[in-house]
């Protein structure tokens, strides 16, 4: 026991660092009070993580407008029949085939009502749920 140090340590915190960006605005908030011109601008996505990410899903939206523009009018009224035929003759609700086909129900409902972008992947996966061939 007699190598033990019974000295106290203090440690002592360090004071809080300035933030990078106060020096400025009290240099912009003093010239601000003398009257002198100051022209500051905010830079865009400043202090944020993103970096380059533009509109999400700007192709999608251009090939719905160019869809439009052309009168495209949605799924045909007999797929749509034949989708509804198909889901009631197997005796499920919207919600039920739209789990069966790992979809959200929206999906379903837009199929249904024939107001949606016809997607192959979606409409195969009907089918094959249905056991009804879907398409022509």
């Amino acid at each position: 026991m007699g190598d033990q140090d019974w000295t106290e340590v203090v440690f002592h915190k360090q004071a809080p660092k300035k933030k990078p960006g106060q020096r400025q605005e009290q240099s912009v908030a003093q010239a601000r009070q003398q009257g002198s011109a100051v022209e500051t601008f905010r830079k865009v996505n400043a202090g944020s993580n993103r970096q380059k990410q533009g509109p999400r899903n700007t192709t999608q939206l251009d090939d719905i407008e160019n869809q439009e523009s052309v009168g495209y009018k949605g799924l045909p009224r007999d797929v749509c029949l034949r989708i509804q035929q198909g889901r009631a003759a197997k005796g499920w609700t919207q919600k039920e085939f739209a789990q069966h086909i790992n979809e959200k129900a929206n999906v379903v409902v837009e199929y249904e009502n024939g107001s949606c972008i016809p997607n192959p992947q979606i409409l195969n996966k009907m089918e094959k749920a249905l056991g009804v061939r879907v398409r022509g």
